[in-house]
């Protein structure tokens, strides 16, 4: 894993025009790849998955 895109950015008209959202992309960077990947996981195990 190389990259990373992270964001809180709502695909909509508000957030392209009015509301003030946030991305971060790290290109060919393992090291913070890897970190974000493990955090990532170590969330997930908590995670409840929906089957309706």
């Amino acid at each position: 894993m190389r990259n990373v895109l992270t964001t809180q950015y709502n695909y909509t008209r508000s957030a392209k025009e009015r509301n003030s959202e946030n991305a971060a992309v790290f290109w060919n960077n393992p090291e913070i790849a890897t970190a974000y990947e493990g955090h990532f996981q170590s969330r997930l195990s908590y995670c409840q998955w929906y089957h309706g």
